[in-house]
């Protein structure tokens, strides 16, 4: 099947027939987000077509198409190596945090220390500016920042710039602990 159809400049996607499309591309964008992501390329390019066809009306390609989905493959590519880097430092976090809970748990002096140790945190926690605490809360919780924007009706950049004040400001509140 010759793809040269699906290959013209400035065009809108709501008017590419997208089943054609998925059959011409799909290996080859795989055999690319394979060399980035290795074993997770079929996700990723499944969730590129998935995410055009939701939002086909409002995309024009003003570039070859062959151009844009490698280019649209590439940037889901990164943005899936980086979801999976935040969920793993989560992880890392949380374990971190589950170790440093239980240590020493039978010795009465260090759960006296993890018990003044955790009302600081809570403390630090609790002085945070409201809209900003909530804002952390929920990215701790795994909310990603655009979920939270769209939540507060505020930018992504916004969303970043609270989080990063927020644990600039604990870390500030906590030293020593």
């Amino acid at each position: 099947m010759s793809t040269e159809k699906y290959n013209p400049a400035n065009i809108a996607l709501k008017d590419i027939d997208f089943e054609r499309l998925y059959d011409a591309y799909f290996l080859t964008l795989c055999r690319y987000a394979n060399r980035i992501v290795n074993h997770d390329a079929k996700d990723v390019v499944h969730d590129l077509f998935a995410k055009m066809l939701v939002n086909r009306e409002k995309i024009h390609v003003r570039e070859t198409l062959r151009a844009y989905l490698h280019r649209s493959v590439y940037y889901h590519c990164l943005n899936h190596i980086k979801s999976k880097l935040v969920s793993r430092a989560r992880e890392l976090h949380m374990h971190d945090m589950d170790d440093w809970a239980t240590s020493d748990e039978k010795d009465p002096q260090s759960l006296m220390i993890s018990q003044e140790r955790a009302d600081a945190i809570k403390k630090a926690i609790n002085s945070l500016p409201s809209k900003g605490r909530k804002i952390l809360m929920l990215w701790s919780e795994g909310t990603s920042y655009r979920e939270i924007a769209e939540q507060y009706n505020i930018s992504i950049h916004t969303v970043n710039t609270h989080i990063s004040r927020m644990k600039q400001k604990l870390r500030i509140d906590l030293v020593g602990l």
